[in-house]
């Protein structure tokens, strides 16, 4: 259960309209408020992809887009977690689907992939959540698993967290 002060927070900036149009709008991206209590914490969407079984992680990348040079193949199929982003930056690993603003990092057995700035250096916008819905777009058919939510925290605007916001 969602407490009051914590709706309070979500909304502090965008309105439950809003996160409801957006959130049925994109298919796997889900709108997180920023936590705070540090520099450049960012509201912002995310997607989840948990590293799949049967599934190289130098394939699901490939999969999202990613060009991956040879030498960096069979090193990335063994790192895990935090360290694929560092890694894939080392190896000037890039997707052709993501473009500008998007982030991604590996954490609890998945890849993470972030998209907001479009507007602002901390904000979610319509731009970014169109954005957003294209790459869904692109990556649909791959064949590739979701976790839906992406959080069980509060600051993730879903249906299963506000469910009295998608009553119809």
């Amino acid at each position: 259960m969602i407490k009051s002060q914590e709706k309070a927070y979500m909304f502090e900036r965008l309105s439950p309209e809003k996160l409801v149009k957006w959130t049925k709008k994109l298919k796997y991206f889900r709108f997180f408020r920023a936590v705070g209590g540090h520099a450049n914490d960012c509201d912002r969407l995310v997607i989840k992809i948990p590293l799949q079984q049967g599934l190289s992680q130098s394939n699901l990348f490939r999969k999202l887009g990613f060009d991956i040079p040879a030498a960096a193949e069979k090193e990335l199929d063994r790192i895990r977690d935090q360290y694929l982003h560092t890694h894939l930056s080392q190896k000037a690993c890039r997707s052709s689907l993501f473009g500008p603003g998007f982030h991604y990092h590996g954490f609890d057995g998945a890849l993470f992939i972030e998209k907001w700035g479009s507007g602002g250096p901390l904000d979610v916008t319509d731009e970014d959540v169109a954005v957003a819905a294209a790459f869904e777009t692109a990556i649909d058919g791959q064949g590739l698993k979701f976790s839906m939510p992406p959080s069980k925290l509060f600051n993730c605007f879903c249906e299963e967290h506000y469910p009295e916001y998608f009553v119809a």
